[in-house]
């Protein structure tokens, strides 16, 4: 699959890039066959984490971090509900304005991949 390869050559984001607003677009997976409204979707990006944005809303909080090869947006906080801290998206760059992502959702104690999403960066 192509986006499977892509993710093959993304590399580790640089901590300093992936910080600011990008717009998310879900490419494939569950998220995407249940047809969900990932329209209008971003992610506010900080230094030790962020949130999810839709349609102006916030719809959940993640913490960042830096595992040996991608970044981690790790959404297992108090203050998300049941269905989002079962989340875990994984981050590898592409360029300096654009990252390709696995969404990870925790079912039955395991996290289990559910598909491919990208961040752009938003244009100021």
């Amino acid at each position: 699959m192509a986006l499977d390869l892509i993710w093959e050559i993304g590399t580790r984001p640089v901590f300093e890039e992936l910080q600011g607003k990008f717009d998310v677009k879900v490419l494939s997976g569950i998220f995407k066959v249940l047809n969900l409204r990932y329209k209008n979707w971003s992610k506010k990006i900080s230094q030790t984490g962020g949130v999810n944005i839709r349609n102006g809303k916030i719809e959940g909080y993640f913490y960042k971090y830096f595992p040996v090869d991608e970044c981690l947006f790790d959404y297992d906080l108090s203050v998300n509900d049941a269905t989002w801290n079962r989340l875990n998206d994984h981050v590898r760059r592409i360029t300096a304005d654009y990252y390709i992502g696995k969404i990870y959702f925790r079912l039955f104690g395991k996290y289990r991949f559910c598909g491919y999403f990208d961040l752009t960066r938003k244009v100021k």
